[in-house]
């Protein structure tokens, strides 16, 4: 694809953007679409798709990868937590790691509705003053 033709697509995405009107919707398909568009058309290979979804969610996977990362650490260091932190009880170790896991959705939902309700600064800074409370909770366990 050569530079006129770019600068052709890019031309017709501003006449459409026009008129989708000044809404922000508007504005953010004519982004999505100039960044989707501009990464097709400097990559040719056949896995310029997965470039495109690594580049845009990478913060996502980052996520996600280290959430799992830090389950699979609690189940391998999980007879040293029993012994160390729960007087050598399995249940109470394995429940401890299965709240974890029945939290992860409910925490979504209820930070989801609080960001649908007032918006993601709202719902970021609960979930930042949750961690900061579990974070000193630990330290002033002592």
């Amino acid at each position: 694809m050569g530079v006129d033709q770019l600068l052709q697509l890019d031309a017709k995405r501003n006449d459409q953007a026009t008129q989708l009107g000044s809404t922000w919707e508007g504005r953010l398909v004519e982004v999505v679409s100039t960044r989707v568009v501009s990464l097709r058309s400097s990559r040719g290979n056949s896995w310029s798709g997965v470039w495109d979804v690594l580049l845009i969610y990478w913060a996502l996977l980052l996520g996600n990868v280290l959430e799992w990362y830090e389950f699979a650490v609690f189940s391998f260091l999980e007879p040293y937590i029993q012994r160390h932190f729960f007087h050598d009880s399995a249940i109470s170790t394995w429940l401890t790691f299965a709240c974890t896991f029945i939290m992860r959705p409910v925490g979504g939902l209820a930070l989801g509705l609080l960001g649908d309700l007032f918006g993601r600064k709202v719902s970021t800074f609960v979930s930042i003053f949750g961690m900061m409370l579990g974070t000193v909770g630990q330290g002033a366990e002592e």
